[in-house]
């Protein structure tokens, strides 16, 4: 997967996609926007070896997990990739809100990564206001405010 990622991130540098005033790997995902950036986090993040098993109804080390209810309590679901639409994926473990969608839906998130912030934001495609969820542990829980019910991708930034 890895190295499908950097192919393409070499196919984007290569094909002039990468165009001026396009910001570097780790910096905010929120004002830049571009394929090419995501591309390249998407590989600088599974370089420092994630490999979680997303959309197991599980919350793994690597991942971030939006909890249905309040207080990470509930169903969840767990990410350990850039999301730019939430449409389609479902709270997953037992527990309230179970088989429910995760767009618009999630109150609270848990991000079990070292090193990445998950931010998950208002609008498709890493758009709007957003809520940061920083690196954490097993027992670090945020409950959302600015997209509390009203989230619709995820993207990770340093």
């Amino acid at each position: 997967m890895r190295r499908i990622i950097m192919v393409i991130a070499a196919t984007i540098m290569a094909s002039g996609l990468a165009g001026a005033g396009v910001a570097h790997a780790g910096s905010d995902r929120h004002t830049t926007g571009s394929v090419e950036q995501a591309v390249v986090q998407e590989v600088s993040k599974q370089d420092v070896g994630v490999l979680a098993v997303a959309q197991n109804g599980l919350c793994e080390v690597g991942e971030v997990c939006l909890f249905y209810n309040a207080g990470c309590s509930g169903s969840l679901a767990d990410f350990s990739s850039f999301i730019p639409d939430f449409a389609g994926y479902r709270f997953l473990s037992p527990g309230s809100g179970q088989g429910q969608a995760v767009k618009n839906n999630a109150a609270s998130a848990r991000n079990r990564d070292a090193v990445w912030i998950a931010r998950i934001h208002y609008n498709e495609n890493y758009g709007s206001v957003y809520d940061d969820v920083l690196p954490g542990n097993a027992s670090s829980c945020r409950n959302l405010v600015n997209t509390l019910n009203d989230n619709a991708s995820l993207a990770w930034r340093q």
